[in-house]
Order: structure tokens, then sequence, then C-alpha cells
């Protein structure tokens, strides 16, 4: 009755007055913090920038499939499905906001977990683990909103384990789970934490035992196992979606599940101790003031150890356990790199708390110039972030901008061709271009350089009326212009804009329809009433410097198979089309690239190098051995 009573006398008025009155200070410093922030990600709020991975869901595409099936994400699936979802999904300014709100908090909130107390060192820890560089690459995908929110859950549910009360220990359990389900770096976050804040308790604790280092271990390790134990909860929960629907494991999650093998494990630990983060610009100063502070806060800490009054068994056994700590916490920053995984830049976030954690080390542990000279190097750290954060988000917006006046010029290009009648149209894209501005290294980023992106980015961001060409469409195209054309030039050259019966066709790479043209062309010059210069599976015809194949009576089955073509030049080493030639030249290729089959005919037509060829050896690949080879002596 009494609790009744409680709930239904709540005013939130007064609870908030309460809370904002006991924590004013706290409030105060968060919000400057806060707007720190907001001037140093500004140019993420207030110049427009858009990715490819958020064009693709610009207005609503399915993402709960691949977050569950690739990612294990099963709670950011949710989330995007049935809140984040459509035109919600990508929101710059308001998501971009929200993202910092929650990267502001995530680094307040750690800086009072590792017991920091006075103002500069809350701020400059603070901004040492919010203000970087991955935080700006994570700010870029406005669709990231979900992942930003689940981040702060899971850090409020890691403080929450570590209340004596069972009831505060559930609800972070299940707060921690929600964060796993949403996106699994929140475990690296909260393992360095634990690991910075049981070094901090182990030389400022009052009782300096082995029994209290006991304590603090086994408070550590309980938490450690919990939170392995919402990881596994959140794997089998992600299971049952993949039971649900009938999906399986794919890409990245299908990478870490299958290739636990030693010697694999072990090459992996070897590039988390020797692979750097390929930061974009600045690569260098990043590791160099890093190491000043990663030193100076371990040497700092070591210092501390033999100074402290207490045992020698104590004292050694802090130092044994902070070497042990030493090697497992790049392990733990760069934790996907174990599972097989490749990270990008905004992956590396943890990090900022790894980085964080050794200036916090230093600010313990030294005194005097010692402590000033770390603090100076970590403000120079938080620059040179904000320099990297200015020039990419300056190089993403003039790449959006850039990306949409090409896409509008594609359109006035087909607008203006001399073929062009009327809309919708048939649309037709080739190949992937990269359209770079100074600066920008991203080019995975680009809608022109993605397959998935490019003609939704020509839908929402240009007035063009079409539909993407159905494949009788595209044959047509194809007739036409191996009818019309000998090679074709990548886009935006003159060749690179085709309109053909209302169908437009937008070659941005080439290559591949060049290699059709040429095809083309040279199985028009096959010599039909000449006998072969070798039998075999497939005859072996040779004619001004083109290698021809041919089968008859031929079907799909005898093409299936990857053919092998190694020229051997006669005067070895050479230098050809600025490719170093030491013993052979590998010419290998698939049939459909290079020949064609008219109905139970294969004929293959391949030109080879301009140099004086020794020999040829040629045949196709079979399952376990070689279906057939065969050598052409030429000198």
């Amino acid at each position: 009755m009494t609790s009744l009573k409680k709930i239904f006398s709540f005013n939130i008025e007064n609870y908030l007055d309460v809370l904002s009155t006991k924590h004013k200070s706290d409030i105060k410093l968060f919000l400057i913090l806060f707007t720190l922030l907001i001037a140093i990600f500004g140019q993420k709020l207030f110049f427009y920038s858009l990715p490819s991975d958020d064009y693709m869901r610009f207005w609503g595409d399915d993402n709960y499939k691949m977050l569950i099936t690739n990612s294990s994400r099963w709670a950011q699936a949710l989330l995007e499905e049935y809140i984040f979802t459509q035109k919600i999904l990508v929101l710059p300014y308001l998501h971009g906001l929200v993202g910092i709100f929650c990267i502001a908090l995530m680094g307040y909130l750690s800086a009072k977990f590792l017991q920091r107390k006075k103002s500069l060192e809350i701020v400059l820890t603070s901004l040492i683990i919010s203000a970087s560089a991955m935080f700006a690459h994570n700010l870029y995908f406005s669709s990231n909103i979900s992942t930003w929110i689940a981040l702060v859950i899971g850090l409020i549910g890691f403080f929450q384990l570590y209340k004596k009360s069972i009831y505060a220990k559930a609800i972070g359990f299940l707060l921690l789970l929600f964060s796993i389900g949403n996106y699994q770096s929140i475990i690296q976050v909260i393992a360095l934490l634990g690991v910075f804040k049981a070094l901090i308790q182990l030389i400022q604790n009052d009782e300096k035992n082995l029994l209290s280092l006991w304590k603090v271990l086994r408070t550590f390790l309980c938490i450690m196992f919990l939170t392995f134990l919402a990881y596994l909860l959140s794997f089998y929960i992600n299971e049952i979606f993949l039971h649900y629907h009938g999906w399986h494991e794919a890409h990245r999650l299908k990478t870490a599940e299958n290739s636990f093998q030693l010697q694999i494990l072990l090459e992996r630990l070897y590039s988390i101790y020797t692979v750097p983060i390929e930061f974009l610009y600045f690569k260098r100063s990043f590791y160099i003031v890093g190491l000043f502070i990663v030193l100076l806060g371990g040497i700092g800490y070591i210092f501390q150890i033999f100074t402290i009054k207490t045992t020698f068994r104590y004292k050694s056994a802090l130092f044994v356990l902070f070497l042990i700590t030493l090697l497992i916490l790049p392990i733990i920053a760069n934790l996907p790199m174990l599972l097989g995984l490749h990270i990008p830049v905004r992956a590396h976030f943890p990090s900022g708390w790894l980085i964080g954690g050794f200036f916090v080390l230093a600010l313990v542990s030294l005194q005097g110039i010692l402590r000033s000279i770390n603090i100076l190097i970590g403000i120079v750290f938080i620059i040179i972030n904000i320099y990297y954060i200015s020039r990419f988000f300056d190089s993403c917006a003039r790449q959006t901008d850039a990306d949409i006046h090409r896409a509008n010029a594609i359109v006035e290009r087909i607008r203006l061709h001399p073929n062009y009648t009327n809309e919708p149209m048939a649309l037709y894209i080739i190949g992937q271009k990269k359209f770079n501005v100074l600066g920008w290294d991203m080019q995975w980023q680009q809608p022109f350089n993605s397959y998935w992106v490019r003609y939704k980015f020509l839908k929402y961001f240009t007035d063009f009326d079409f539909h993407m060409a159905s494949p009788k469409e595209k044959s047509k195209v194809y007739n036409y212009i191996a009818q019309h054309f000998s090679h074709l030039e990548a886009y935006p050259a003159k060749s690179s804009i085709i309109v053909y019966q209302n169908i437009a066709v937008v070659i941005l790479n080439p290559n591949k329809i060049n290699i059709m043209l040429e095809k083309e062309n040279l199985l028009k010059t096959f010599p039909k009433n000449k006998t072969p210069d070798i039998r075999s599976k497939f005859d072996l015809y040779l004619q001004n410097n083109i290698l021809y194949y041919k089968k008859q009576p031929c079907s799909k089955k005898d093409t299936r198979n990857k053919f092998f073509l190694r020229i051997y030049p006669k005067n070895m080493p050479i230098t050809y089309k600025g490719r170093y030639i030491d013993a052979f030249q590998t010419l290998d290729f698939r049939f459909y690239l290079y020949g064609k089959q008219i109905k139970d005919t294969c004929i293959a037509a391949v030109k080879l190098p301009e140099y004086k060829i020794e020999k040829i050896r040629t045949g196709q690949f079979g399952h376990k051995k070689l279906e057939w080879e065969k050598y052409l002596q030429l000198h």
C-alpha cells in the first residue's frame, strides 16, 4: 500500500528540481563539455554530408536481415525496424546532435567512473575519449543513432553491475544485454574501463595487501563474467532470430564463427600488435603523441608501485599484474581483429578509452613537472583530433556536394543526347567510378563507387524519371553497342553516355564492356578454314597474335571451369605495360568474358601480349586436378 502511495504521489517537477540541485556542478560541467563537442563536431551538424550506406537506407531500405545475419545485432535490427525506420532513419542534423550528446555523456561518465574530481581532469579525460577521430567517422553515418544510444545504455548497465544490490545488477545485466545486441564494441569499452578502474583502486586503496588485491580482481572478473554471459545470451537470441526467419550467418558473422584455428589466431594476434589504425590524416602525429601518453602513464604507474608503502610481495604481484595488463590491453582495444574482422577507422573508437585510461594513470601517479607535461601532451592529443575532425568533415561535405553535382550533370548529359525523347526511361549503369575530391580517401563510401547505391542516388538527388533497365533492355543495349562501338571511355568522356530506344546507359567504368567489344571483334576473325594448331578438349588456333579456343559439340558444362593461360616471354625478365615479368605472365579467364556459345559450338579468343613469346601453356582447372592442359612452342 505504501509503495502504491509513493508511485501515485510521484511528482516529476520536484524530482528534477532535487536532482538538478544535488548535481548542479556536474550538470554545468557536462553542459560545458557538450558545448565544446558541438563546436568540435559542428561541421557534421551545419554542413550537409551523407555516405553511401545512408544513401542506401535513405527512404527506408530493409536493413533488418543484414544486421542479424552479418553482425549479430538483433536489438539494433528491432530498433531500426520499428523505431528509427524509413524516413526518420537518416536525419543528419537531429541524429548528429543526438550522437554528440551520447558521445559527450559517455566521455563524462567514464571520467567520473575513473575517479576524476577536478574540473580540468574531467574535461581533458572526457575529451580524449569523446573528441576522437574515430567518433567523427561514426558521426559521418547519420543512421548510427541506435548505436550511440545503445552505447550509453550499455555504459549505464556496466555501472549498475558495480552496485551491491542484486536488483541493480539485474537491471545492469539487461541493459548490457540490449547494448551488446546493438553494438558488440561496448564490450571493449567496459573491459578497458574495468581494467583501468582496477589499476587505480590497487594503488589508492587504504589496504594494500594480497587479500585486497584479490578483492579488486574478483570484482573485475565477476563483472567480466557477467559481460561474457550477456554476450553469449545476445548471440543465442540472434540465433533464435536466424532460426525463426530461416536465415544463415553471412559475411562478418560467418567469418567470426568459422575460423578458430590456433595458427590463424596466432596470426591475428600478431596483427593486433603490428597493424596500425588507418587514419586518413596525421597518422604519425597520432602515434607519436599517443605513445607519449601511454609511456607517461605506464612509467608513472610502475614508479608508483615501487614507492607506495606496502609489502614487497604486494608490489611484486602488482608489477606482474600490470605487465600482463599491458599485453592484454591491445587485444581488448582491437578485439574484432581476433575474430578475423576488418576494422574500419570508426570501429576503433574504444582506443579513446585506452589513451584516456593511460592519461588518468599518469594523473594518478605523477607529480610536479611530469604531471604538467602529461596534461600538456593530453591537450596536444585533443588538438590533433580536432584538426583531423575538421579536415575530415570538410572533405565529407565537399564530396557530397560533388556527388550531387555529378549526378545532375549525368542527367543533363542524358537529356542533351540526340537520341533522347522523353521520360520515364530505362537506366543502366555500367561499372563503378571513383569521384574523389581533394582530401577524401573513402572511395567505397561514394555513391558511384557502390553497386547498391548509385540508382537510389540518382532517384533521390535528381529529378530524373527512370526505372532500372530490365535484362531484356540490357541485352538490347549490348547489341546496339556491339554494332556501333569498338571501344568506350569512362564518364565523363563523350562515349560514356549512350541513349538508345528510350534506354539510357551511363558508363562509369568501361573495362568489362570493352572486353566484350574486343571479344565480339576478335571472334569475327576466327580462322574458319584453318586446321587446329593443337587438338585437345578445346582445339587451339594461333593466328595474328590471337589464341582461339574451339569446341564442338559444346555445352555449358564444358565452359563452367576457369581457363588458365600462362605466357612465357622469350627474353626474361622483361617489363611489359609497367608490369615486371620474371617467369611467365598469367592471363587466366572465365569463358563468358572472352568466349561465346553459338548453338552447340563454343569459341573463345584471347589477344596475346605484344612481345616475343617462347611458349604458351593453357588448359582448364578441374575439381582436384587439371581437366586438360597443352603447350604451344613458338620460338
